[in-house]
């Protein structure tokens, strides 16, 4: 999602404090890095939304300790119906718009 400044916002945000998380791994290659965990329970709304998100490749803003860190989608799998597993593709933090009421902004945002 594109604003109106140029900047690339989230398709979906998610809190990993709120959660539990479980599984991550981080991966390094010459097409970037990848983050893959497990997330759950969530609520079917949150797991309807990731999966609209992954259909269209789309992007999540991950919040951990207020820090947010933006993926792209790469796939989403169901492990429960309330459970999913998570992969993505870590994007440049200034591409990152944050919305209303987010106490972290990514470094170099203003």
């Amino acid at each position: 999602m594109r604003s109106s400044k140029g900047f690339v916002g989230p398709d979906v945000e998610l809190s990993l404090d709120d959660h539990e998380v479980t599984n991550g791994s981080i991966g390094c290659s010459r097409d970037g890095t990848t983050f893959a965990f497990t997330i759950g329970p969530l609520a079917e709304a949150t797991v309807a939304a990731l999966e609209a998100a992954a259909e269209a490749r789309g992007s999540v803003c991950l919040y951990c300790c207020r820090e947010p860190m933006l993926i792209h989608l790469l796939d989403l799998k169901r492990q429960s119906p309330r459970i999913v597993r998570v992969v993505g593709r870590v994007v440049n933090q200034d591409s990152l718009e944050l919305g209303p009421g987010r106490g972290a902004a990514p470094r170099g945002f203003k």
